[in-house]
């Protein structure tokens, strides 16, 4: 054993139908090893060989409760740690005692709204998703018979995406622009690149303009880009923020007639990852 442990009690121990028992007490916090030194017989396999490990703690006097992230959009989930903290100083991490979360909105990992999990390394660690309501959950953390609490709040939000307004595609035969709107899910969305396809294309059909009107109803239209592409070539727009709140309208213009094509529209945000909205028919 390290020097921060003192056996209370005969050493040797007595062996009793084959079972020696010994206490060990300590008034340093921290771990100790204990191990058999010189076993009689000689050749008596020692297990673990390394030892046991023995923590030594201060009072345990408070719980620290942290959640990451505090926002929750769709299928995602928020991990939930609880660590333990004993009166010295500096405070020591207590392990080995157990720990219960609860939440009001939400289920952790185990499917339920309740967990306990005693940590070996007094880290407690669950993770919570949303159960299809979305708000505030206010998450509870407790120990020693809730002598120990804390409290922290995650807030559930609806799955980030892009959506085609149905209803809304039309079609200026005159001006060859095809017009929709788009809304946004979960939180805004700051675009800067875009790609348009549609279905039998010609070497002689071009893109030749993207323009977006934020909010569709009273914003002012913005040329977002300007040029010559085929179909399924990527560009790069004007960065332009998608709100949640209201519609979006997007204006595309070409140097050919689009009547009867399907056209498909892919908008690429800032940060990594696409969204696609309905294929929708040019009529």
């Amino acid at each position: 054993m390290n020097t921060s442990g003192t056996f209370y009690g005969d050493n040797p121990a007595l062996v009793v139908n084959g079972v020696a028992t010994i206490e060990i007490v300590s008034g340093i916090p921290g771990n100790v090893t204990v191990n058999i030194e010189n076993p009689d017989p000689a050749n008596l396999t020692i297990e673990p060989s390394e030892g046991i490990v023995i923590g030594f703690y201060g009072t345990p006097t408070s719980i620290e409760l942290t959640a990451n992230p505090t926002e929750v959009y769709g299928a995602e989930a928020s991990v939930i740690t609880a660590v333990i903290y004993d009166n010295d100083d500096p405070v020591n991490i207590v392990t080995g005692i157990p720990i219960t979360f609860t939440t009001d909105n939400g289920i952790f990992s185990n499917g339920y709204i309740e967990i306990t999990i005693t940590p070996a390394d007094g880290v407690a660690t669950t993770e919570l998703s949303s159960s299809g309501v979305l708000g505030v959950a206010n998450i509870g953390v407790s120990a020693i018979s809730e002598a120990l609490t804390d409290s922290a709040t995650v807030t559930f939000y609806e799955e980030i995406n892009l959506l085609l307004v149905v209803g809304t595609p039309t079609y200026n035969p005159t001006d060859k622009t095809v017009n929709f709107n788009v809304r946004v899910t979960g939180k805004s969305i700051n675009i800067d690149e875009m790609k348009v396809s549609w279905v039998d294309s010609s070497a002689s059909e071009r893109l030749s303009e993207i323009s977006m009107k934020i909010p569709h109803d009273t914003g002012v239209e913005v040329d977002v880009y300007n040029g010559n592409v085929k179909s399924d070539e990527s560009v790069d727009i004007i960065d332009k923020e998608l709100p949640i709140i209201g519609e979006s309208a997007i204006k595309l213009t070409f140097i050919k007639d689009m009547l009867g094509k399907t056209i498909s529209v892919v908008f690429y945000p800032s940060f990594a990852g696409s969204y696609s909205i309905e294929p929708f028919l040019v009529e």
